[in-house]
This record gives structure tokens, C-alpha cells and sequence, in this order.
């Protein structure tokens, strides 16, 4: 029991656990999901943790449909996986949840490995190449339409 005036008792240590990490629900922008995907990232960087960053990144996109961050990153890391046709999914959402440069470019690159998806490549190439001018975004459409 803790009276006032004593100093509280330490916390014991429990077997297997080095971290605890509370995160509150119910407010938004508290920042539950950057918290989530960042999980997801620093366990993506561990060899052998992979699966656990996939699983991760997937809790966060079902609680938050709508995040494209969360999407391209799951998609990203499933690319490093040789799950293509599953980053595929995800980097196709988050184009079209957020059609910015970075997710148009990772879509039209993912898409360049796929046999038959060439011309659906250079169109997401071309609309990174609109949001942002690139010189090597350049040079690869110019490599494929053979100029």
C-alpha cells in the first residue's frame, strides 16, 4: 500500500517484455495511426520480422481505409516480399486515395516488372512526371517508347 510522503513502488520488469507502448483511443489526431505505420516500419527493418510488419501495416489499414500512407507502405514492403500482385492492390489504393508523385512513380515501377503492364506503367510514369518533373522518370519513359 502507498502512503503519501513514500515514494511509490518500482515497477517489476516482466519476462519477455521490454517495452509497453499505451495508445489511447476515442480522440481523433492524437496520433494513433503514424504510431501504428511507424510500428510497422521499425519492425519491417528487423530481418525475420517482416511478417509481423505486414500484419501491422494491415491492422492499420483496415482501422483507417481511407490513410495512403499506410497503403503505399504496406504495398512497398510487399514488393520487397516478391508479393507483387498483393502490392499491386495496395499501391493502386493509395494512388487512388492520394494521386501524388510518390505513389503514381512506386505504382508505375511495381507495374514496369509485370509482363503485360507496360503501357499501364507509363501512364502512372507520366502522371509522376506531370506532379513532379524528374529527369530519370524522363529518361525511363523516353527508354520505353523507344526514343
Amino acid at each position: 500500500m502507498h502512503h503519501p510522503g513514500q515514494q511509490p513502488p518500482a515497477p517489476q520488469p516482466v519476462p519477455g517484455i521490454g517495452s509497453i507502448i499505451a495508445v489511447g483511443s476515442g480522440k481523433g489526431g492524437v496520433g494513433k495511426t503514424t504510431l501504428s505505420v511507424n510500428l510497422a516500419l521499425a519492425l519491417s527493418k528487423i530481418p525475420g520480422r517482416e511478417e509481423e510488419a505486414v500484419q501491422q501495416y494491415r491492422t492499420t489499414v483496415h482501422l483507417e481505409p481511407d490513410n495512403a500512407v499506410a497503403h503505399q507502405s504496406l504495398g512497398l514492403l510487399l514488393v520487397k516480399l516478391g508479393r507483387t500482385e498483393q502490392a499491386l492492390t495496395q499501391l493502386e489504393e493509395a494512388v487512388r486515395l492520394n494521386p501524388d508523385y510518390s505513389g503514381e512513380y512506386n505504382l508505375g515501377v511495381v507495374l514496369l516488372k509485370m509482363p503485360g503492364k507496360q503501357s499501364e506503367a507509363v501512364s502512372h510514369l507520366e502522371a509522376a512526371q506531370r506532379l513532379h518533373p524528374d529527369p530519370d522518370v524522363a529518361a525511363t519513359l523516353a527508354r520505353l517508347r523507344g526514343h
